[in-house]
Protein backbone atom coordinates (compact mmCIF):
# COMPACT_ATOMS: atom_id res chain seq x y z
CA UNK A 1 0.00 0.00 0.00
CA UNK A 2 1.73 3.42 -1.17
CA UNK A 3 1.31 6.71 0.76
CA UNK A 4 2.66 9.38 1.38
CA UNK A 5 4.96 11.08 4.28
CA UNK A 6 1.20 12.93 5.50
CA UNK A 7 -0.77 9.99 5.37
CA UNK A 8 1.38 7.75 7.30
CA UNK A 9 1.44 9.38 10.43
CA UNK A 10 -2.56 9.20 10.67
CA UNK A 11 -2.10 5.08 9.46
CA UNK A 12 0.39 4.30 11.89
CA UNK A 13 -1.85 6.22 14.82
CA UNK A 14 -5.36 4.78 13.95
CA UNK A 15 -4.63 2.35 10.30
CA UNK A 16 -6.57 2.55 6.94
CA UNK A 17 -9.35 4.32 6.26
CA UNK A 18 -11.28 4.71 3.99
CA UNK A 19 -12.33 7.70 4.25
CA UNK A 20 -9.77 8.34 1.84
CA UNK A 21 -10.46 6.97 -0.96
CA UNK A 22 -10.77 8.22 -4.26
CA UNK A 23 -7.49 10.01 -3.68
CA UNK A 24 -6.02 8.10 -6.72
CA UNK A 25 -8.71 5.99 -8.05
CA UNK A 26 -12.12 4.29 -7.30
CA UNK A 27 -11.81 1.22 -10.42
CA UNK A 28 -12.46 -1.62 -8.03
CA UNK A 29 -14.88 -0.20 -5.15
CA UNK A 30 -14.56 2.80 -2.76
CA UNK A 31 -12.38 1.14 -0.69
CA UNK A 32 -8.92 0.26 0.75
CA UNK A 33 -6.91 -0.74 -1.98
CA UNK A 34 -3.38 -3.16 -1.82
CA UNK A 35 -1.46 -4.73 -4.20
CA UNK A 36 -0.01 -8.33 -4.69
CA UNK A 37 3.44 -6.52 -5.82
CA UNK A 38 5.22 -4.20 -4.02
CA UNK A 39 6.43 -2.87 -7.49
CA UNK A 40 2.84 -1.52 -8.24
CA UNK A 41 2.65 0.55 -4.94
CA UNK A 42 6.46 1.96 -5.54
CA UNK A 43 4.51 3.98 -8.24
CA UNK A 44 4.68 7.81 -7.62
CA UNK A 45 0.98 7.63 -8.66
CA UNK A 46 0.77 5.99 -4.96
CA UNK A 47 4.09 7.08 -3.11
CA UNK A 48 4.90 10.33 -3.74
CA UNK A 49 8.45 11.08 -2.95
CA UNK A 50 8.86 13.60 -0.25
CA UNK A 51 11.13 16.97 -0.43
CA UNK A 52 13.82 14.29 0.44
CA UNK A 53 12.77 11.83 -2.25
CA UNK A 54 11.76 9.13 0.25
CA UNK A 55 8.97 6.92 -0.80
CA UNK A 56 6.84 5.06 1.14
CA UNK A 57 4.81 1.78 1.14
CA UNK A 58 3.18 -0.39 3.76
CA UNK A 59 3.80 -4.11 3.69
CA UNK A 60 0.16 -5.28 5.20
CA UNK A 61 -1.82 -8.03 6.29
CA UNK A 62 -5.63 -8.26 4.40
CA UNK A 63 -8.14 -10.34 5.08
CA UNK A 64 -8.80 -11.65 1.61
CA UNK A 65 -11.09 -14.52 1.98
CA UNK A 66 -13.94 -14.67 -0.76
CA UNK A 67 -13.46 -12.10 -3.29
CA UNK A 68 -15.69 -10.56 -5.39
CA UNK A 69 -14.91 -8.41 -8.80
CA UNK A 70 -14.81 -5.10 -8.18
CA UNK A 71 -16.77 -2.26 -9.85
CA UNK A 72 -15.74 1.59 -9.59
CA UNK A 73 -19.05 2.42 -8.05
CA UNK A 74 -19.34 -0.54 -5.28
CA UNK A 75 -19.74 0.48 -1.42
CA UNK A 76 -19.43 -2.64 -0.04
CA UNK A 77 -18.23 -6.19 -1.60
CA UNK A 78 -20.53 -8.66 -3.38
CA UNK A 79 -22.83 -11.40 -1.35
CA UNK A 80 -21.08 -14.49 -1.08
CA UNK A 81 -23.74 -16.28 -2.96
CA UNK A 82 -25.95 -14.09 -5.36
CA UNK A 83 -29.27 -16.31 -4.16
CA UNK A 84 -28.40 -16.35 -0.32
CA UNK A 85 -28.02 -14.67 2.40
CA UNK A 86 -27.58 -10.38 1.18
CA UNK A 87 -25.68 -9.89 4.40
CA UNK A 88 -23.23 -12.47 3.99
CA UNK A 89 -20.46 -10.22 1.87
CA UNK A 90 -17.18 -11.15 0.26
CA UNK A 91 -14.32 -10.13 2.22
CA UNK A 92 -12.80 -8.46 -0.70
CA UNK A 93 -12.99 -6.86 -3.93
CA UNK A 94 -10.34 -7.26 -6.82
CA UNK A 95 -9.62 -6.74 -10.04
CA UNK A 96 -9.41 -10.32 -11.68
CA UNK A 97 -11.13 -13.39 -9.96
CA UNK A 98 -8.37 -16.02 -11.44
CA UNK A 99 -5.14 -13.61 -10.99
CA UNK A 100 -6.09 -10.96 -8.57
CA UNK A 101 -3.02 -8.30 -8.34
CA UNK A 102 -5.22 -5.76 -6.50
CA UNK A 103 -7.01 -5.93 -3.54
CA UNK A 104 -9.89 -3.63 -2.00
CA UNK A 105 -11.45 -3.93 1.61
CA UNK A 106 -14.11 -1.93 2.72
CA UNK A 107 -13.59 -2.36 6.46
CA UNK A 108 -11.02 -0.55 7.67
CA UNK A 109 -10.45 -3.22 10.09
CA UNK A 110 -9.53 -5.81 7.27
CA UNK A 111 -5.94 -4.72 7.04
CA UNK A 112 -3.54 -3.76 9.39
CA UNK A 113 0.21 -1.93 8.67
CA UNK A 114 2.40 -4.08 9.52
CA UNK A 115 5.92 -2.65 8.65
CA UNK A 116 6.13 0.77 7.17
CA UNK A 117 8.83 0.83 4.37
CA UNK A 118 10.98 3.86 3.47
CA UNK A 119 13.27 4.20 0.67
CA UNK A 120 14.29 5.87 -2.63
CA UNK A 121 14.56 4.87 -5.61
CA UNK A 122 17.70 4.45 -7.60
CA UNK A 123 16.52 7.76 -9.90
CA UNK A 124 16.26 9.62 -6.99
CA UNK A 125 20.02 8.38 -5.34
Amino acid sequence: HGTTKEILHKVNKTGFNRSFCGRNATTYGKGTYFALKASYSCNNTYSTPDSDKCKYIYQARVITGNKCLGTDRMLEPAPVNAHGDPTDLCDCAVNNLRNPAIFVIFCDDGAYPEYLITFATRECI
